[in-house]
């Protein structure tokens, strides 16, 4: 593991990687213990001001004490007292030991405020301030210049102020349509990052100073007789980190002198700009079926989104363009529909059976050029099965190309075509930078 990571994110040149036996066996013991108690107390009025006009207050207290103990020790790796076999080693793996007691008390609430229009309009304005409780890590930590921070130990509880406000409307029979805008700031944004460090186990949660996000959403439902209806929606969001000083770098600044980046402006992942749905549902008249009287019901729904990222640091390689997604899609479904499925899974199959050989290959490469690199994980039957394998592949397109040319050639060409794109964009990428 630590040998695979270091390949994926290189921290140093020194040959002293190569040093037999360095990651051999090298890896973690964790031991933690966590002690957890909340309670709250809450209540909510409903305030009839007029027949048309309602307030609805609320509030709640809050309270969370949360305690950790976390002890981590590594083991295996070669026995030295060398100072700069031991950094190499810390890189990967270091101990770790922390205790924290945090505890935190708040009080939240909500104002909101609605009137009945007329009988088909309801408009209704929302305000609240909410919280989400103080948080603890448990899988590690990030180090800064070999030191464990520990300040990292403890998460701040969200503040959540949130504004609303909306229709909620039935324009005509059997029609029902909904608009709502909304606004959401957070300090102290609670939020999974990813860090380069093996020792940080699966990412860690941390605190953006400040986040803002804000939108509009509709959406509308339409039953047009007693067995058939047809329903949409369709959101517009902006999320922005309004302040994160100390954010991970992303993918492609891993192994830089810094292992912390200011994001401050940069999009909040996991929200797309545009998103939507559209879909309907039958449903039969009753029935009977083992002597039971039911109905059958048949449902479609699609669902679209203009691009995702969820990376938490703004990554040019990790953000998915919506166009991308909508032409693989679009291309996909023609494929689908056009009665050809069959071709074209011949067509991928050629060019992936391809690329797992180039796979197999490299391990024959990597021992030939890397004969003492470290390998945790070894390739099981090496060297007959990885052959075995290349050999059978290699069969199978061989037989493909003879007896389904017109569906594998096509393959390999549109492949091809990706290497001279590819260095075209590499050849932009390195334009803009300079």
């Amino acid at each position: 593991l630590g040998a695979a990571q270091w390949r994926f994110s290189q921290s140093s040149r020194s040959d002293l990687w190569r040093t037999p036996g360095l990651f051999e066996g090298y890896g973690i013991r964790t031991r933690s213990r966590l002690e957890t108690f909340g309670a709250a107390a809450f209540g909510q009025l409903d305030w009839a001001i007029t027949e048309k006009l309602h307030v609805l207050p609320g509030i709640r207290y809050n309270y969370d004490r949360k305690k950790v103990d976390f002890d981590r020790q590594t083991y295996g790796g070669l026995q030295t007292e060398d100072p700069a076999l031991l950094a190499l080693k810390r890189a990967v793996y270091t101990d770790q030991a922390f205790s924290a007691d945090v505890d935190e008390s708040n009080i939240s609430g909500q104002l909101t405020v609605s009137y009945k229009v007329r009988s088909d309009i309801n408009a209704f304005a929302t305000y609240s301030l909410s919280y989400k409780p103080v948080g603890i890590n448990l899988g590690g930590l990030p180090t800064s210049n070999g030191e464990v921070m520990i300040e990292l130990a403890r998460i701040k509880p969200e503040s959540v102020t949130h504004y609303e406000v909306g229709l909620k409307t039935s324009p005509a029979r059997n029609f029902i349509f909904n608009i709502v805008a909304h606004q959401t700031d957070i300090k102290d944004y609670q939020t999974q990052v990813q860090t380069a460090e093996v020792g940080v186990n699966r990412g860690y949660l941390a605190n953006a100073e400040k986040v803002r996000v804000w939108g509009i959403e509709s959406d509308a439902n339409y039953k047009l007789n007693d067995h058939l209806t047809i329903y949409a929606n369709l959101a517009y969001t902006e999320g922005k980190y309004l302040s994160f000083t100390n954010a991970p770098v992303p993918l492609e600044e891993t192994g830089a002198s810094t292992s912390f980046k200011n994001v401050s402006d940069g999009d909040l992942p996991g929200i797309s700009k545009w998103a939507g749905s559209i879909g309907g549902e039958i449903q039969s008249a009753l029935k009977k079926a083992f002597n039971k009287e039911g109905r059958y019901f048949l449902a479609i729904d699609n669902y679209f989104r203009s691009g995702f990222s969820s990376s938490p640091s703004p990554s040019k390689y990790l953000n998915v363009p919506g166009y991308a997604l909508w032409f693989q899609c679009l291309f996909a479904c023609a494929w689908s529909v056009s009665g050809q499925y069959g071709q074209l899974l011949d067509m991928i199959s050629f060019v992936v059976v391809g690329f797992y050989m180039l796979t197999i290959a490299g391990i024959f490469i990597l021992r030939k050029k890397r004969p003492d690199h470290p390998r945790p994980y070894k390739a099981f039957g090496y060297p007959v099965l990885p052959i075995l394998y290349i050999v059978m592949g290699l069969s199978f397109c061989v037989l493909l190309i003879f007896f389904k040319p017109n569906y594998t050639w096509p393959g390999l060409i549109i492949t091809l075509l990706g290497i001279p794109i590819y260095y075209a964009i590499r050849k932009n990428d390195s334009g803009q930078t300079r």
